[in-house]
Formats: structure tokens, sequence, C-alpha cells
């Protein structure tokens, strides 16, 4: 048997105990199978010798097969396959059973068929040949999942034949003992591929299943990564809001130390306007970390969808004003089913965006009914996207090459804050269209009933 495994490729280390067990279960499945049409085939073994040979040795040999059958099937109904994931020796044990089994089946098979090529004339011969070849087609295709079942099984029933044949004397008989030997070999050597592609095939499908199981656990680890890291980042914007706070607190002071009428006033504004823009990008900081670690709860609710609109175009008024921008919106009586925060954050920062990136012109929010659901659109004559930026506009701490020396403001988190909160309403936002001349910025809503 040295040479035979020597033949057979070792499975992978890794999966070699998943394909035992995997080749135990197939055994099991095919068993019943198996072990019935064999007894089925002796049935008709008996039927054609029943004239030929001695009834008592037919009856004998029958009831042994019927018998070896009767306990094959109660050790496979005993056994549960569930339990081979759990119980390595359990799948041991259902080997060894198999394998004993298929030899006791062979050693029977080889005794009747010996017994028939001495005893009875070509005819019956030629049938117990026959038999011999389906038995071994067939048993090639049960047993060779696991080689050694399969050997123990068809050669006590082909090997003995060969002597059998030559024994005959007859020229005839002793061109079907070579064939009979080329059968044996064809068998062997097609049960071992058999058997190949059987491990190739439970090979890669386990290694289907651990780089699967790796890549769950890659994602996991970077999930949990990336929530460390907006805890990180949403703890040490806390901490960063005490110092700023102190040095405002400060300002205000030296403001009213120094007097209106004093020089220092114009520096103390300037100090102010930096100390805005800081907090602005801290709050944005925290907001960003607080919808990564999915800190964010979501509130639903039916919305006045037009009350929500006006707030935040109320809110960005004056600023638009400083800037001679034309900020108009179009009323609706729509209403949706949203979160008023979410909603209000996603339409701020929409708006300061668009205010910040129009240089001169006009700003216009409007709506309309799109199906089930109500797009909101926000049209601006700013700067608009280049097609690349589009593409990047809405990632983390991105600021496309189109705002160079428009705004040094902001740390790219505006539109990527907006996705993100817009996913938690199952919604999403996109640059509906571009240009030089401006954009058009929407994003949809579920309308309310």
């Amino acid at each position: 048997m040295a040479w035979l495994a020597a033949r057979v490729p070792s499975a992978p280390a890794r999966f070699a105990s998943e394909i035992i067990e995997q080749q135990a279960v197939f055994l099991h499945r095919t068993l019943a199978v198996s072990v019935i049409g064999t007894c089925l085939a002796g049935l008709f073994v008996v039927y054609v010798l029943w004239p030929d040979l001695p009834h008592r040795l037919l009856l004998g040999w029958m009831g042994l097969v019927a018998t070896l059958t009767l306990g094959r099937l109660l050790g496979h109904r005993v056994v549960a396959p569930e339990r081979f994931a759990t119980d390595p020796g359990l799948v041991r044990a259902w080997i060894r059973q198999v394998q004993g089994g298929a030899l006791l089946s062979g050693v029977l098979w080889g005794g009747i068929a010996v017994t028939t090529l001495v005893l009875t004339g070509p005819v019956l011969c030629a049938t117990m040949l026959l038999a011999t070849v389906l038995l071994g087609v067939a048993s090639c295709f049960s047993y060779s999942a696991r080689i050694s079942v399969f050997l123990l099984f068809f050669l006590p029933i082909a090997l003995p034949e060969v002597p059998a044949l030559i024994s005959r004397g007859d020229i005839v008989d002793q061109g079907f003992s070579g064939g009979l030997l080329v059968f044996i070999v064809v068998m062997v050597v097609a049960s071992i591929r058999f058997n190949r592609l059987f491990q190739q095939y439970l090979t890669l499908g386990l290694k289907n299943q651990w780089l699967a199981a790796e890549l769950r656990r890659q994602r996991d680890e970077a999930q949990s990564a990336a929530q460390a890291k907006s805890r990180a980042l949403a703890s040490t914007g806390h901490d960063l809001r005490q110092p700023v706070h102190a040095i405002e607190l400060s300002i205000t002071t030296l403001r009213r130390m120094i007097g209106p009428e004093s020089p220092l006033q114009r520096l103390a504004e300037h100090l102010e306007d930096g100390i805005a823009s800081l907090w602005q990008m801290l709050d944005s900081l925290a907001e960003t970390s607080r919808l990564d670690a999915k800190l964010v709860p979501v509130r639903w609710q039916i919305c006045d969808l037009n009350a929500e609109l006006m707030h935040a175009v109320a809110v960005m008024a004056p600023l638009a004003a400083a800037r001679n921008l034309r900020l108009r919106y179009v009323p609706t009586s729509l209403k949706v089913c949203a979160d008023v925060q979410i909603l209000d954050k996603v339409m701020l920062n929409l708006l300061s965006n668009a205010v910040r990136y129009t240089p001169t012109g006009r700003i216009l929010v409007g709506c309309r009914r799109r199906g089930a659901k109500v797009e909101v659109w926000l049209c601006d004559t700013g700067i608009g996207f280049t097609p690349d930026d589009a593409e990047s506009a809405f990632s983390l701490f991105t600021r496309g090459r189109h705002v160079a020396g428009i705004s040094t403001e902001g740390l790219g988190l505006g539109l990527a804050n907006v996705r993100q909160s817009l996913r938690l309403l199952g919604e999403d936002v996109r640059i509906h269209a571009t240009s030089a001349r401006g954009s058009i910025l929407a994003f949809t809503l579920a309308r309310a009933p």
C-alpha cells in the first residue's frame, strides 16, 4: 500500500482533519444506497446460480450477505454525522467501521465469485465477471472518497478471480483473466483520480471558507480599530475644547482691558475669527467621530419639510448677505419621515459649503416629489466640481483641487458628514450636475403619507 499512498496526494496539513471529516460525511450519505444495492445484487446472483450450485451454499451465502447488510444499516443509523465536526474520535471509528464492512462484503463476494468460476460453465462465469465489473464501477463512485474503503471492497472480489480463471485451463478463460487484470488496474487508477479530485474539491471549499472567515475577522478588526479611532478623536476634540474656551475668555477679557480705541482691537478681532473657525473645526471633528462610532441615534418622526428648510435658510441668510449672495428658498407643503436634528445638520452643512464656495451670484433651495420620495435640491452659481473632485468630494478629510485659492477654511468633513448622516436615514446625497458656472446637489427623503 506504500506505492498507493505515494500516488494519492495528501491534503494540506491545515485542512487534513476537515477533509477526513468530509470523507466520513460522504461515506455516511452513500452507504445505505450502496449496501442495499449490493444486497439486491446478491439476490439476483442467487437467482441466476440456483439451478447450478448447491442450494444450501447459496442460502448460506445469501444469509451472510443479508446479515452483514442489516448490521451495516443499523450501524449507519446509530451514527449521527452532525457529531463528526465535534468528535474526531467518532470520525475515525466510523471510517474503521465502514472499512470493516467493506472488507467483509468483498470477501463474501469474492468467495461466491471463485466458487462460480470453479464449479460452473462459461455462461455463468461470464455472468459473474459482469457482476464483478458492475460492482467495481458502482463502488468506485460510492467508496473512492476514502480510497482504502474502495480497495478493501473491490480487491477481495476481483483479485481471487484471476487465478480461478487461469485454473480453468481454457484459452478463452485465460484471456478473460488478462482482461480482468487490466480492469483491476483501470479501476484502481480511476479510484485514485476520483479521490484526488474529491480532495481538491474539498480543499477548495475549505480554503474558501477559511478565506471568508479571515476576511470577516479582518473586517471586524478594521471596524474595531475605526471605532477606537473615532472614540479617541472624540475624546481629543473634547479635551481641546477646554483650552480653546480658555483662550476665548482671555481674548474677551483683553478686549475689555485695552479699550475700544486701542489699535490692539483689530488684532483681537482677528483672534476671535480664528477661534470661531477653530470651534467650527472641532464641531466637525466631533460630528465625524460620532458618526463613525455609530453614536448618533435616529429619532424618526413626521417632519414639516417647509419649516425645516426655512429654518436652515434663515440661519445661513446673514452669512450669505455678508458675502453679497442672494439666498432664495421655494416653499413646499410636503412632509417627510426623518430625524429633525439630522436633517437640520445636513442642510446647514450643504448651505455652509454653498456659501463658502460661491464667490458671486445666488443660491437656490427647493424640492419636488419623486414617487414615494421627496428630492431636495440645492443649486448655486459657485465654482462647481471637476469630474475628479466629484468622485472624491464625499471622502473624509478631502478637499478638492478646485477649491485651491478660494477658501482655506474647513477640514474636508462637511460633505462626508452629510453622506454619513443621510445613510442613517437610509438615503444618500449625490452631485446632480456640475460645471464651471455652479453645481446642483440633491438628496432624497421618504415622503410621509
